[in-house]
């Protein structure tokens, strides 16, 4: 059986208010054989998450003891299998890239000069954006002087109505 339909048998058995012991034994027999694949297998983090749950809240069922060690155990060995899975793509897409610049020589020149003006594009788009801060920077400060001079002369004229009086 695989993890997803296994997962589906435990949502049942979760529902049910009250287990027999056989149910029970269908329940334990699901939970080793999902935690035998989670160590063996790769396995989506959604799913991952809705099993530990699913899994914590059937051994309370049953009053197993649960361990959360061994349960971060899972997903480290699930994290684990993923990140080697995701080295192995890279390392063959790394050879079939070498494989291709030793080939075709030429167009790999016409891709670095493309990279080159693409780093230029990119440099001059940067300060493009920075000479664009700056600006508003300079506005800000200015509105911000502005401000402060109004608070003063509000404060002059309130002042001199004062001393009037």
């Amino acid at each position: 059986m695989s993890f997803e339909s296994n997962l589906q048998d435990l949502k049942v058995f979760n529902s049910k208010v009250i287990l027999s012991e056989e149910d029970k034994a269908k329940v334990k027999n699901l939970i080793n054989l999902n935690d035998y694949n989670l160590e063996y297998h790769r396995v989506k983090k959604g799913v991952l998450d809705s099993y530990l749950h699913l899994r914590s809240s059937l051994l309370s069922k049953l009053s197993l003891p649960v361990l959360n060690l061994h349960l971060e155990s899972l997903r480290r060995k699930n994290i684990l299998l993923s990140i080697k899975e995701d080295a192995k793509k890279l390392i063959t897409l790394n050879q079939y890239i070498t494989h291709l610049i030793e080939e075709k020589k030429g167009p790999v020149d016409n891709l670095l000069d493309n990279l080159e003006y693409s780093e230029i594009y990119l440099k001059e788009a940067s300060t493009e954006l920075e000479k664009e801060i700056e600006r508003k920077k300079k506005r800000r400060w200015i509105k911000r002087v502005m401000k402060v001079m109004g608070v003063v002369v509000i404060g002059m004229v309130i002042y001199l109505i004062w001393k009037v009086r």
